[in-house]
């Protein structure tokens, strides 16, 4: 591995004893690994890339895409079977002004070591180092997932047999992991101002245009929401909150979002790959199962 791994790992117990079984992370370099340690002895565990998602060219900085947040892991199914959804974005966030590197969310279905569908050939990894071609569809099986195997859902809701990919506005980054809750992805990006696409005030915050996005896991469609202030909103966590008591039934706001004012708001709601629906995957439901299942 010669890029730097910035975030956390996210581990996955894949058969529900309560001990972790593999873990996932992305790179400086644009790639994505997934590491399985099921076997007692260390010396025998696998790292193996799930997906290289970069240019590996000098001279082709606009898809010099990093990874700097821990991904999202959940278990889904489609018509080929269960896989597990890797959701991870790309951006660098200590280059927040950066307009030419083109960054974009993805969703990758891993189907296991022999059965991933992808079409980059060569080495996987240290330790797993042959690849096979004994299946068609999306891609041969057992090869390493890139852009070209993925469906565009950028501005039309769909996903490909290898997964799904949306591209962000200019100079916008993802700032934030994922977190999957009922089938619905959270996450939030930061844009500069300036590229914004507007006039912007005399009295603009400069810290940058803040956005939440809720996506549906299956086919990339969904929506996200400008929030005020800008900067970088924290990774969403998951918590379970008891309404009601003796003094009475409690309430959530239903607005949380503060009043956004300036150019910069004209698309405070936009609808991307749109909202949902449409695609032949289907993420599972129960999204408390999910977090126990893929943690």
């Amino acid at each position: 591995m010669a890029f730097g791994i910035p975030s956390d790992v996210k581990v996955v117990d894949l058969n529900g004893d309560g001990i972790g079984d593999a873990a996932y992370v992305g790179a400086t370099g644009g790639n994505v690994w997934r590491l399985d340690f099921t076997d007692p002895a260390p010396r025998n565990w696998k790292l193996r890339r799930l997906a290289s998602l970069a240019s590996t060219s000098s001279s082709d900085i606009a898809n010099k895409r990093k990874f700097q947040f821990a991904p999202e892991v959940v278990l889904a199914e489609d018509n080929l079977g269960l896989f597990f959804a890797v959701l991870i974005g790309s951006g660098d966030r200590e280059h927040p002004f950066d307009g030419i590197v083109v960054n974009r969310f993805y969703m990758l279905k891993d189907r296991g070591e022999a059965d991933t569908l992808g079409s980059l050939t060569g080495n996987r990894s240290y330790t797993q180092t042959t690849v096979t071609t004994t299946s068609t569809g999306g891609g041969a099986a057992g090869k390493i997932i890139q852009e070209a195997d993925l469906f565009d859902a950028t501005n039309t809701v769909g996903a490909s047999d290898s997964g799904w990919m949306r591209t962000l506005r200019p100079g916008e980054k993802i700032v934030s992991s994922a977190l999957v809750v009922e089938g619905t992805a959270v996450f939030s990006s930061n844009q500069p101002t300036v590229l914004a696409g507007a006039a912007v005030d005399a009295c603009a915050s400069n810290l940058g245009v803040a956005r939440v996005y809720t996506i549906n896991v299956a086919d990339g469609g969904g929506t996200s929401v400008i929030r005020a202030g800008g900067g970088y909103v924290p990774s969403p966590v998951f918590a379970a909150i008891q309404l009601g008591g003796t003094s009475g039934v409690s309430t959530i706001p239903t607005e949380s979002q503060g009043v956004c004012t300036g150019a910069a708001c004209g698309d405070q709601t936009t609808a991307g790959g749109g909202q949902g629906g449409g695609g032949r995957d289907r993420a599972p439901a129960g999204g408390a199962r999910h977090q126990r299942r893929a943690r």
